[in-house]
């Protein structure tokens, strides 16, 4: 009798499962695929996790992965990725005189991706990966950041690339990314500054939909272009600092005592 009682309850509760997630809006659904692309979990447990999260993918893996029980899982995935795997797409892309992945290989990776032609995918792969180098990716860079991305497959990398764009909406996270893309635009890792062709086109790229007044910004620049050549890491970082505290009406702009340059 007990063990039909449980094998009831366990129909009963599996079938509510079934409903749940046939309830689920299309959106819905396509989070909850996302999430378990990552987090690799039974689909009730990411359910109540999304839910839990208004079915925000990014906050919700933050929730999984800070809790104990997430982070062992997290550890654990490290541990199982297959390094033979990561090398054999790593030789994929490499170029064959040199064992680092050159522009060629990245413009290939990133059209196996189904990125094609997105400079913001060109940084974020860099970020991710934490190259040193525009379009230059060192074998130990690859391995690291694949790892730590956890993915060992093109599929993974993509689902994970996607959900770091989609997280840029968090302040903290387009902050990282915002210093990071400073030491993409160097022609060099030994220079201090970038040349003000490249900080314009990034600009152009990254703040549209965050600075109101990009446009009258790059005019400024264009303007100056006879005495600034280039552009410093202050100026870079006190540009977003402008942007996160400054209101679009300049209201609480303070020409004389403030610290704007």
């Amino acid at each position: 009798v007990v063990f039909y009682s449980f094998v009831l309850i366990v129909s009963k509760v599996g079938c509510l499962f079934v409903m749940s997630y046939r309830r689920l809006k299309t959106a819905e659904k396509d989070a909850l695929k996302s999430f378990n692309a990552v987090a690799n979990i039974p689909e009730k447990q990411a359910i109540t996790i999304l839910k839990q999260n208004n079915f925000k993918v990014e906050p919700a893996l933050n929730q999984y992965f800070s809790d104990f029980n997430g982070a062992n899982v997290l550890h654990e995935n490290t541990k199982r990725l297959d390094q033979r795997k990561l090398e054999h797409i790593f030789n994929q892309y490499k170029d064959g005189k040199v064992d680092f992945i050159t522009a060629t290989g990245i413009q290939k990776l990133l059209l196996d991706l189904g990125f094609p032609g997105e400079d913001i995918m060109l940084i974020i792969l860099h970020w991710k990966l934490d190259a040193k180098a525009c379009c230059e990716v060192t074998k130990d860079e690859f391995m690291k950041g694949m790892t730590e991305l956890e993915c060992d497959s093109l599929d993974k990398l993509r689902n994970k690339l996607i959900l770091v764009q989609k997280a840029l909406t968090n302040e903290e996270d387009f902050t990282e990314y915002y210093k990071y893309t400073f030491n993409f635009c160097k022609t060099t890792s030994e220079i201090k500054n970038i040349e003000m062709e490249f900080a314009i086109k990034s600009w152009q790229l990254i703040l549209s939909k965050k600075f109101t007044h990009l446009d009258v910004w790059v005019q400024f620049l264009k303007e100056k272009k006879t005495e600034l050549k280039f552009i410093s890491r202050d100026t870079w970082d006190l540009l977003l600092d402008f942007i996160n505290t400054i209101d679009e009406e300049f209201k609480n702009y303070d020409e004389v005592d403030g610290a704007w340059p």
